[in-house]
C-alpha cells in the first residue's frame, strides 16, 4: 500500500469521524431537548395531579355538606314545628293565591 492510498484512507476515516461527531453532537442536543421535555411534562403532571386532588378534597366536603343538608331538611320536615306550622303555611298559600 502507497502512502497515498494510506492518506486517503485516513482522510476518509478523518471525514468518517468528523460525520460522526456531528450525528452525535445533534443527538445529544436531541436527548437535552427531550429531557427538558420530559420534565416540562413531568412538573405539568404533578400540577394537574395536585389540582385532581384538590377537586378530589372538595368534591367530598360537598358531598358532605349535600348529606348533611339532606339530614338537616328530613329532621326539620319531621319536625312537630313543622307539622304544627302546616295549617299556617296551607292558609297563607292559599291567600297568596287569591290576591294574585
Amino acid at each position: 500500500m502507497g502512502e497515498q492510498a494510506f492518506d486517503a484512507i485516513v482522510e476518509r476515516l478523518s471525514e468518517r469521524i468528523n460525520e460522526t461527531k456531528i450525528r452525535l453532537e445533534q443527538q445529544r442536543e436531541q436527548l437535552e431537548n427531550l429531557q427538558d421535555q420530559n420534565l416540562r411534562m413531568q412538573n405539568t403532571l404533578k400540577k394537574k395531579m395536585d389540582q385532581y386532588k384538590g377537586l378530589e378534597n372538595k368534591l367530598e366536603q360537598l358531598s358532605k355538606e349535600c348529606i348533611r343538608a339532606r339530614n338537616d331538611y328530613r329532621a326539620l320536615k319531621q319536625s312537630n314545628s313543622w307539622r304544627i306550622t302546616l295549617p299556617l303555611r296551607l292558609l297563607n298559600r292559599t291567600i297568596k293565591k287569591m290576591k294574585g
